[in-house]
């Protein structure tokens, strides 16, 4: 006897990155052949490291900032400005997911996180109750994989549901 599995609300990981553009034409595929709703998160973490460097060059203007004449304005003035560029950078990563779906999917919902990538969506995806979460892989190798680590793989490590990774 054959066990499958159903699943009605699928969980995408989205970045814009190419792995993550191959994963969400996967979980639009699965969304398509469950009859599922498929939401799109795109996770923000401010540190430099997990910045893809082309998208935010796409979307900020560099902000110049005078620290030896900084007032308390002047703070707060770049904290909003930095609050915008990352509200604009995780529309326009979320937009781009968007344009790339087609209308064959009766429920697609977006959410912006953030946090640190792999636990905001593993707690995302069980406070929610997703059935599956789909997530690329960017193929680090060596040290960078080393230092970077993984999210994928910390994703398939937390999370309480079937994660599906792909390459």
């Amino acid at each position: 006897m054959c066990n499958t599995r159903t699943f009605s609300k699928i969980l995408i990981a989205f970045d814009g990155t190419e792995g993550s553009v191959k994963a969400l034409k996967t979980a639009e595929k699965m969304a398509k052949l469950h009859d599922a709703s498929l939401t799109v998160t795109y996770v923000y973490n401010g540190t430099a490291a997990s910045r893809d460097t082309d998208t935010f060059e796409s979307v900020i203007t560099p902000i110049i900032y005078n620290s030896a004449n900084a007032t308390a304005s002047d703070d707060r003035n770049v904290y909003h400005q930095q609050s915008n560029v990352t509200e604009n950078v995780s529309e326009t990563i979320l937009s781009d997911a968007k344009n790339r779906l087609t209308d064959a999917i009766t429920e697609v919902n977006y959410h912006i996180l953030e946090g640190d990538q792999a636990k905001e969506i593993c707690t995302f995806a069980n406070d929610e109750e997703f059935d599956l979460i789909v997530i690329g892989n960017r193929g680090h190798t060596g040290v960078k994989k080393i230092v970077l680590g993984s999210v994928s793989n910390t994703v398939t490590n937390l999370a309480n549901c079937p994660v599906l990774v792909v390459k």
